[in-house]
């Protein structure tokens, strides 16, 4: 059977297109394929944003990380933060814009072992909802460390792309941001970068394929 493949679906105004490149047993330095995908009859037209996300030994891939650190059996915290930050879901390039016609075509290079996903979304001048915390909570890190779980309401809108963290300790006064990796498309977030005794404040943001900008979220306090 074939390899390679592709699966597009469609969602009121919205394309969704998987494409994948994969094969047991074979290296990742064989079979690349250049795949060339025709879209026939698009059903709605005007400003869209192609977000290409993907997984392949370069990106979405915390594994690879940890082996070119030379596969480190205790992890120093800053390993960590830095394997943590490639485990979500990553771009593949820049957001683009696209103007949509009822055939249109893309190229994209996928190596062996490739999965890559790609959403066409209208572009959008509105700001995202605001995200709301659920919790923020004080655990041990794997080196023994403290560390802060936080967990908030995932975003429902169809253009979402990612997340802000913003944060300042009782002896600051402005907030600043700890993390703006598009990768952090899930509404979990770990601040492995706090000290016992002191207190933390936390604010989420949320940003869309169109560059938009969510007000900040409401406060969350955590005690170390």
């Amino acid at each position: 059977g074939r390899k390679y493949g592709v699966l597009p679906t469609m969602q009121d105004d919205v394309l969704s297109i998987m494409v994948w490149n994969f094969e047991d047993g074979m290296e990742d330095d064989v079979n690349d394929r250049k795949i060339r995908l025709t879209l026939a009859n698009v059903p709605f037209k005007g400003e869209y944003k192609l977000i290409h996300y993907r997984i392949d030994k370069e990106h979405s891939n915390s594994y690879a990380v940890w082996k070119r650190m030379g596969k480190p059996y205790s992890p120093s915290v800053e390993q960590i933060r830095h394997i943590r930050e490639r485990e979500g879901l990553e771009l593949y390039g820049p957001i683009e814009n696209i103007k949509m016609n009822y055939n249109m075509s893309f190229e994209i290079d996928m190596p062996m072992h490739s999965v890559s996903l790609l959403l066409l979304v209208p572009a959008n001048g509105n700001k995202p909802e605001v995200p709301r915390f659920i919790k923020g909570v004080v655990e041990e890190g794997y080196n023994g460390n403290p560390q802060v779980f936080l967990k908030w309401v995932p975003s429902k809108e169809k253009d979402f792309l990612y997340y802000k963290v913003w944060r300042r300790s009782e002896n600051e006064r402005e907030y600043t941001v700890i993390s703006d990796n598009t990768s952090l498309n899930t509404a979990t977030y770990i601040d492995m970068d706090v000290e016992k005794g002191k207190k933390y404040y936390y604010k989420i943001q949320a940003i869309n394929a169109s560059g938009m900008e969510s007000e900040l979220s409401e406060e969350l306090m955590v005690e170390i």
